[in-house]
């Protein structure tokens, strides 16, 4: 009997470590499949970040300038046909401002221009319009010239290069220009004598919209200093009242007084070729890589 309780207690004893081995077993079973079906996951790679590509400077810069130039003002058109002007001058103030497009700026003109009066081709207007034989006419003193004045501003290009510079603009802007006034003398030889009278054109003075179209070269002498050739365009159609008085051919050829106004326009046309000095008021600044 007590044999029998003794073998009892040792298999209950040898038992229960078992027990706790087979449970470990299988909680470790299940903890190998949670690990197995349940993967952690890993952490993303930072994403790198974006890095603009630095800026890159013109190669030569692109300036403004401020321009006195001088030159030669030639006639076209019907101001060269009609109006008789001929060869003149020009002097023009010009302001350019780069920086509005990569290559373009703001520009503004300022001129005062003069033309001679052709008193060859006026003469024979007078005389064919009187046509009176055997008359002559003079101009009694100095001929006054036709003369303008702009206000001028628009968009320009500039393209630089390592010594010269080549710009193109348009402007637009007012001209004020003058029909200068002009005294001619009148003789014609009758029997006894001579019949003389004076044929008087008075100035005249209108204001029209202008338009030019211009091309300069600027070779650079210094960081700042420049010379400047020009050719530029211009065009405007003013209206005259255009008042003349004095001696006037009649109907039956004989000189008379008389007065006459009348308003028409009479566009200038003109080429004008100048060179100047140009100082650089502003130059693009080169950009830094951040």
């Amino acid at each position: 009997m007590r044999i029998k309780i003794f073998l009892i207690i040792i298999i209950s004893l040898l038992g229960f470590p078992i027990m706790n081995a087979q449970d470990t077993a299988h909680a470790a079973k299940q903890n190998v499949h949670q690990n197995t079906t349940h993967k952690p996951q890993t952490p993303k790679k930072d994403t790198l970040t974006h890095i603009p590509k630095p800026s890159i400077p013109p190669k030569y810069k692109r300036t403004g300038y401020a321009a006195l130039m001088y030159g030669y003002g030639s006639t076209t058109g019907s101001f060269a046909t009609n109006a008789f002007a001929s060869r003149g001058s020009v002097a023009s103030i010009s302001v350019a401002f780069p920086g509005i497009i990569s290559h373009g700026g703001i520009a503004f003109k300022f001129d005062y221009g003069r033309n001679a009066l052709d008193t060859t081709q006026f003469l024979n207007n007078i005389y064919n319009s009187f046509n009176l034989p055997y008359t002559t006419y003079t101009f009694p003193g100095m001929v006054v010239n036709y003369s303008y004045k702009t206000a001028l501003t628009g968009l320009y290009l500039t393209y630089p290069s390592k010594h010269f510079t080549i710009d193109v603009r348009v402007l637009g802007g007012v001209m004020v220009a003058t029909i200068p006034a002009e005294t001619v003398y009148i003789s014609k030889p009758v029997y006894g004598g001579d019949i003389r009278g004076t044929f008087n054109e008075y100035e005249s003075e209108s204001t029209a919209f202008a338009i030019d179209f211009g091309m300069e070269v600027r070779y650079l002498l210094r960081p700042r200093l420049s010379i400047i050739a020009s050719v530029d365009y211009l065009h405007a159609a003013p209206s005259f009242t255009v008042v003349t008085a004095g001696t006037i051919a009649s109907s039956n050829g004989n000189l008379v007084n008389g007065n006459n106004e009348t308003v028409s326009s009479q566009p200038f046309d003109l080429y004008n070729l100048s060179l100047g000095i140009g100082y650089t008021i502003s130059a693009q600044k080169q950009a830094i890589p951040r």
